[in-house]
């Protein structure tokens, strides 16, 4: 087992992991130490500067050099405790803290953090992805899995290793953070053949329940950024719409098939893919469930192509 770190500030405290973000702040601490030293820690962490309260930890191992760490925020910080079986050493406490962002990803502005093991060979790109996945406005194939970590990995992960303040002890941690623009740069991706379409120039075979097959065809119109309502998220993500099925409705909708619109509608979308009589463009999809007690989803593509929106009805 290796060494662990020495509280400065407060006897017998000791730390076997801390992580650290770009500026030395606290996200995640494990330390152990008896009941009083941890009350006392806890009871420092409340306290203002003048009445013997901690802005910064200190921890200190042999052989190395002093590693700060930033309480600048101690209100934020979270803790979780569990008490050790009783040995020679007396009562002793396994407590973490941590601040909130290092277990609840940030979706409105594309940031998660990730901790894994040391004895882990590198960092665990399945991981990584899933929570890629959970960030992103818009569906993601796992077929992308692979072309899209080749493509854009050094610019979603960022490594405490490389930092001024990298993680201690035995665990490891990076932050996942999608680029502005992450819709846009997927449909890009897609039109440009970097991110692989399945079943490409072949018929598809249509996963809702009574839509016929339809034949592939070429991209028509450019899908700009793309989002979803709070609606079609949260069928996202208690598996009411599945990701690959939504994936597949709006490649056929940038492909014109536009589902079970009205043939009125669909008269105005062909005359609204004219050349210099551009319209909104709709398509309406059948549901393999109701959701909410709808029975379709829609996707609207606006006038300039600069945002297409996955909707329910209801959200009109």
């Amino acid at each position: 087992m290796p060494t662990l770190y020495r509280v400065q500030e407060t006897a017998d405290l000791f730390v076997d992991a801390c992580i650290r973000d770009g500026g030395g702040h606290l996200l995640w601490l494990s330390l152990f130490g008896r009941d009083t030293s941890i009350t006392q820690l806890f009871a420092q962490l409340t306290l203002p500067i003048s009445q013997g309260g901690l802005e910064t930890l200190t921890l200190v191992r042999e052989g190395e050099a002093p590693q700060p760490v930033s309480l600048s925020q101690p209100d934020r910080l979270e803790k979780v405790t569990g008490r050790l079986p009783h040995n020679l050493f007396g009562n002793l406490v396994h407590c973490w803290i941590f601040d909130p962002r290092i277990k609840t990803p940030d979706r409105a502005n594309g940031k998660a953090w990730l901790l894994y093991e040391s004895e882990l060979d590198g960092v665990p790109i399945e991981a990584c992805w899933q929570l890629i996945k959970h960030l992103s406005a818009v569906p993601l194939l796992d077929d992308w899995q692979d072309p899209l970590w080749a493509l854009l990995h050094s610019t979603l992960i960022i490594d405490p290793e490389r930092s001024s303040y990298p993680p201690l002890g035995r665990m490891q941690a990076v932050q996942i953070r999608l680029p502005d623009g992450f819709p846009a740069l997927i449909s890009q991706l897609i039109q440009s053949g970097q991110l692989p379409v399945p079943d490409e120039g072949r018929p598809i075979i249509a996963r809702q329940v009574g839509v016929n097959p339809v034949a592939v065809a070429p991209i028509r119109f450019d899908l700009g950024r793309q989002v979803m309502t709070c609606g079609v998220d949260e069928a996202l993500q208690c598996g009411a719409i599945k990701m690959h099925w939504l994936a597949d409705c709006i490649r056929r909708h940038a492909r014109g098939d536009w589902g079970s619109v009205p043939k009125s509608d669909a008269a105005l979308n062909l005359a609204a893919l004219t050349p210099g009589d551009e319209g909104r463009l709709m398509s309406v999809y059948p549901l393999p469930t109701a959701v909410d007690g709808e029975t379709t989803i829609w996707i609207i593509t606006e006038w300039d192509r600069s945002v297409t929106t996955i909707l329910l009805p209801s959200e009109y």
